[in-house]
């Protein structure tokens, strides 16, 4: 299925509390390619909370959270979601050891 293409709804979506329809919001705007700096870096920070508080995704919270900080080094919120979603990926890992292991 192609991505609906974004608009200024998309941009209004992506800071809604609706957490579903935001994330999918802020996925077509950074897809779009049509922004750039803090806009760009406020999208993935946005994306990446939804993915850490709402989803339970520390991996994309950590990927997100360091896009961010490469659009605009100065983005405390994305330094601030990036630490947070490490320290509980590294609690994780030390609660439950051999879960997070893979297989050989």
């Amino acid at each position: 299925m192609a991505a609906r293409p974004c608009g200024r709804a998309d941009r209004s979506a992506c800071k809604k509390l609706n957490f579903s329809f935001a994330f999918e919001a802020c996925s077509r705007l950074i897809a779009s390619g049509t922004l750039q700096g803090t806009v760009l870096a406020d999208a993935y920070e946005t994306r990446g909370s939804i993915s850490l508080f709402v989803r339970d995704d520390r991996g994309r919270a950590i990927e997100d959270a360091s896009a961010a900080i490469g659009h605009d080094l100065g983005h405390r919120a994305a330094y601030v979601l990036r630490g947070r979603a490490l320290t509980e990926l590294n609690f994780t890992i030390a609660r439950f050891p051999t879960s997070t292991r893979r297989s050989a």
